[in-house]
């Protein structure tokens, strides 16, 4: 059996095509368990439905589960970290329960911003969690600065 270049170039592309399609799975399989929590976080943002502690608590695992499978999707970091924080959304502002929720939510706005650092609105979260953690300090202010920056036009920015 003679190898042709043809077939060469078939036989490498074989893994290169399993490979896609076990991350389109990945894919699929975040936005599976994403999709619902979103929706969920959209509603309770615009005030249409209240959460129980048991709602946070399956927003939160879904929402981790769903980045398992998608570390890099920004959308996924900043609506979990809505979920962990929103639970304390009526807390005060340096209110020691909702410190450590509020810390671990950071983190997941300042992975978003890493991933699309031109979204307006996780800029504009990112401040927020800051205002409640009171640190309004140089980060607060560029995050403040750069929501305003990359969307001017934004109503919720």
């Amino acid at each position: 059996m003679k190898l042709t270049i043809s077939r060469m170039m078939s036989l490498m592309a074989i893994p290169c095509l399993l490979y896609l399609t076990y991350i389109a799975g990945s894919w699929g399989l975040a936005d599976i368990y994403a999709r619902p929590s979103i929706t969920v976080l959209e509603k309770w943002r615009s005030g249409d439905i209240t959460l129980n502690g048991d709602d946070w608590d399956k927003l939160r695992a879904d929402l981790s589960y769903a980045l398992e499978h998608d570390p890099d999707n920004p959308d996924i970091h900043e609506y979990l970290a809505l979920a962990i924080e929103g639970r304390f959304a009526e807390f005060a502002p340096e209110n020691k329960e909702a410190m450590p929720p509020r810390r671990e939510a950071y983190a997941h706005y300042k992975k978003s911003i890493s991933l699309r650092p031109t979204w307006p609105y996780a800029w504009v979260n990112l401040a927020l969690v800051k205002y409640r953690l009171g640190e309004t300090d140089d980060e607060f202010y560029h995050a403040l600065h750069k929501a305003d920056e990359l969307g001017p036009w934004e109503p919720g920015v």
